[in-house]
């Protein structure tokens, strides 16, 4: 398998904004549409109030209008106004709250499916996990951004040739005051920007940190370690080197983000206020050549025509800030992943006569990644199994053997560097994989539990997750829980959660597998929290349970591997010993010199208790 190509593509600013207006049309077209009118209906009432109605006002005052005709004037603006502010109120009070949540709902799902399609290797590589992140925390505003921004873009030119037409009419020089603002967003805030977003990438690690910190100190599995050991100190310091960083990267930018922000501001507002003031003193008192009626409409609609060419200038700039961060969504969203969820194949529903992995080589490099180089460390080495449909299979070796790297071959988290791995013959990658992995019920060493019943944790269906529960011996727990099989596990959204132990836990994920129809059950250290007696009879309890059908497990306990018909001594990444319990102790090799110490290491405990209950 090729490294994961996680080279960032450069933006593109016109795909990239067309990228997200076209999906943000595909989520929500009324959004999109309304947007574009709201936009509307705010320029109308902008260009209204400060061109149309000033004039109409001044004219009336030049003709000495009564107060009658003033006060219709002003009733009639009232009324052409009230109209566009009335649909403006209920766009952004009532319409905007709730289309906004069902788009980034919409939103959060596809990044959500494609983060759940990509495969295992993208999520221990750092610099993808990043993209990711970043892709997430800016999907939102990226898209409603990108609307504001193409609606400015295609509702504003309108209103700024009116405005532009009407100055025009008075005096063609005041247009010069409008190429300011111009120059301040397209000179100094495009730099600005840029600035800013290196300064995100930057702090992106940083903030990472001291988010982890954060989650650490208010999750409660790990509430006995900080309280008991000095891994708060630890992690107190770890946040504070990550402020500091980031406060160090701030410094570095704003030394020249601050200049160029204050240029900016006055090429778009400063010069623009008091240069047209002045312009206009010039014309009405010193040459004479301008009316103080007309200079008041002019001074009204070159600020009008400023302020929405410098909302021009803005969408322009918020388009290329957008395309920065549409990026990471583009590169994550396009990322076409090694082991595809959806990967279509030979259809499969069953398994039937062996499962077997033929000169398998697989490795890992530092980043998590799987590495062709066959002369780096292989994290399995040339190992040749086949299994056959209902074998039990221990799989047992020190830690770092290349136990659960052989599991995730199996589930084809991972494929192999070379060599192959066959299921009834057929190499797994022709297999469609939902289906292939359809065969399997696994159970892991770091399983989880989630905040949700104790039942929905093991099944959808409540008679299954029961019977399971009872089969893996957690049901009399469940009985005394306030609501039974109903009771919330963990205690992050519900005062009355059960919180578990950490044997309770795995009888919980060993119950899901219980609940599941498969074909080859998949056991990696899932007891690991229980005594060995009480391993011992779980492991009697899930054989029983299932007959006929192919187990492979893990375990440290060689006392549960007896219960094996083979088993395999991984070591260094390769199959040191294999072979049934009796044969492997005939041996007299590493498997059996395992098993006596860890024999003699239990009768050793079991004096030493006898001893002290006798004292």
């Amino acid at each position: 398998m090729k490294k994961l190509n996680k080279e960032k593509k450069p933006a593109r600013l016109f795909y990239n904004n067309t990228y997200m207006m076209k999906l943000a049309f595909r989520i929500s077209p009324g959004w999109v549409l309304h947007n574009f009118l709201n936009t509307g209906a705010d320029m109308f009432m902008w260009v209204f109030g400060s061109v149309v109605f000033m004039r109409l006002i001044i004219n009336g005052l030049e003709r000495n209008a009564g107060f009658n005709e003033m006060a219709a004037i002003v009733a009639f603006a009232t009324a052409v106004l009230g109209i566009p502010a009335l649909y403006r109120a209920w766009y952004e009070y009532k319409y905007t709250p709730e289309v906004e949540q069902r788009s980034y709902e919409k939103l959060n799902t596809m990044i959500f499916s494609q983060s759940a399609n990509v495969e295992l290797a993208c999520y221990e590589d750092p610099q993808f996990y990043s993209q990711y992140t970043l892709a997430a925390e800016e999907a939102g505003n990226r898209l409603k951004n990108v609307i504001d921004s193409f609606a400015c873009l295609v509702v504003l030119p309108m209103a700024v040739g009116y405005v532009t037409y009407q100055m025009f009419l008075i005096d063609r020089l005041m247009l010069f005051f409008a190429i300011f603002p111009l120059i301040g967003t397209f000179v100094f805030e495009k730099t600005v920007l840029q600035m800013q977003y290196n300064q995100t990438l930057e702090n992106n690690i940083n903030e990472r940190k001291k988010g982890y910190v954060n989650r650490i100190f208010y999750l409660a599995q790990y509430a006995k370690e900080i309280r008991l050991s000095n891994v708060a100190r630890i992690l107190n310091r770890q946040y504070n080197e990550a402020y500091e960083s980031t406060m160090s990267v701030y410094k570095k930018y704003s030394k020249h983000i601050l200049p160029l922000s204050f240029l900016n501001s006055m090429f778009t507002s400063a010069i623009v206020f008091y240069g047209v003031f002045l312009y206009g003193a010039y014309r009405v008192i010193v040459s004479q050549t301008v009316a103080i009626s007309e200079f008041a409409i002019l001074s009204g609609a070159v600020f009008a025509l400023t302020a929405m060419l410098g909302f021009i200038s803005a969408s322009i700039m918020d388009c290329y800030k957008n395309a920065l961060y549409i990026n990471n969504l583009l590169n994550f969203l396009e990322y076409k992943p090694k082991i595809p969820e959806d990967q279509p194949g030979i259809e499969i529903k069953r398994f039937d006569h062996a499962l077997e992995l033929r000169g398998v080589d697989f490795s890992y490099n530092g980043s998590g990644q799987q590495d062709e180089n066959p002369e780096k460390f292989s994290g399995l080495r040339n190992i040749n199994i086949k299994i056959k449909r209902g074998e039990k299979i221990a799989i047992v070796g020190h830690n770092g053997a290349g136990k659960s790297t052989f599991i995730k071959l199996l589930l084809r988290l991972y494929d192999p560097v070379s060599g192959e791995i066959l299921l009834d013959g057929k190499n797994i990658k022709t297999y469609n994989l939902q289906d292939y992995r359809g065969l399997f019920s696994a159970a892991f060493q770091d399983q989880r539990v989630f905040s949700m019943p104790v039942a929905d944790n093991v099944s959808e269906n409540r008679e299954k997750a029961i019977h399971a529960l009872k089969q893996s011996g957690i049901w009399g727990r469940v009985e005394k829980m306030p609501h039974k099989e109903n009771s919330i596990l963990t205690r992050e959204f519900d005062p009355e959660g059960v919180a578990l132990s950490g044997g309770e836990t795995q009888k919980v994920s060993i119950a899901r597998a219980f609940a599941k129809d498969f074909d080859i059950g998949i056991f990696d250290e899932p007891s690991s929290a229980l005594d060995p007696i009480a391993e011992y009879n779980l492991f009697e309890s899930m054989m029983e349970a299932f007959k006929g059908k192919t187990v492979i497990y893990i375990s440290h306990r060689l006392s549960s591997a007896r219960l094996a018909d083979r088993i395999y001594l991984f070591g260094d990444g390769a199959v040191l010993e294999e072979g049934s319990h009796g044969e492997l102790m005939q041996k007299n090799g590493i498997y059996a010199e395992m098993f006596i110490k860890q024999a003699e290491k239990y009768i050793e405990n079991e004096y030493t208790l006898i001893e002290g209950g006798m004292e």
